[in-house]
């Protein structure tokens, strides 16, 4: 005679068959909050004093209201996501910092990005004079190009005639 009767061999198959719903209830719990784990885009690499935008996402769509801690050596700030799921951070100091996104409901998200001197921006001062206008002269109607020649010419005649009378 085996262990179980007919009635026994009814209650364990009942109990075995209503675990079926907690097991599929579990998987669907991990696959929602899988579903909504929140993600944070960020350059891998700021500059000091320049605003780079944080995107918190959720399955690819923007989470508003997540709050974004950006964490340096020295301070941290806060910020809420807007509508577009975006925070805005300018970093301070150099260095690897932290962006850490939480939201209730939510597995929480944080990346690191290295945050770097700007560049020296070199500027040099060259001295320029301005350029004069152009001075313009009074000119005088007559033939352009030809005051030399009459003066050439009239000097001559008056050479000529002088050695004439004095010959």
């Amino acid at each position: 005679m085996g262990v179980f009767t007919g009635v026994g061999w009814a209650f364990i198959i009942i109990l075995v068959l209503s675990a079926f719903p907690a097991l599929a209830q579990s998987e669907t719990d991990e696959s929602e909050v899988q579903e909504r784990a929140l993600s944070v885009d960020a350059p891998g690499v700021a500059t000091v004093n320049q605003t780079i935008d944080v995107l918190v996402t959720s399955s690819e769509m923007p989470v508003s209201g997540a709050i974004v801690f950006f964490t340096t050596k020295y301070t941290q700030f806060q910020q809420i996501t807007d509508e577009n799921g975006v925070a805005m951070f300018t970093p301070e100091d150099t260095g690897r910092s932290y962006v850490f996104a939480h939201k209730d409901g939510y597995l929480d998200a944080e990346i690191a990005i290295n945050v770097r001197d700007a560049p020296e921006m070199r500027v040099e001062m060259v001295a320029v004079s301005p350029t004069p206008e152009p001075i313009e002269e009074d000119v005088k109607p007559g033939l352009p190009g030809f005051g030399w020649a009459a003066s050439i010419v009239i000097t001559s005649l008056v050479y000529f005639i002088t050695r004439c009378k004095n010959s």
